[in-house]
């Protein structure tokens, strides 16, 4: 599931378990 807490405002992934598509989503 998205964790906001593993992606940063650049839509990079710190956590390996969330897709970096996602984090970009969302941002």
């Amino acid at each position: 599931m998205w964790d906001p807490k593993g992606c940063e405002l650049v839509g990079k992934c710190i956590n390996s378990r969330v897709p970096a598509m996602k984090c970009k989503n969302k941002k």
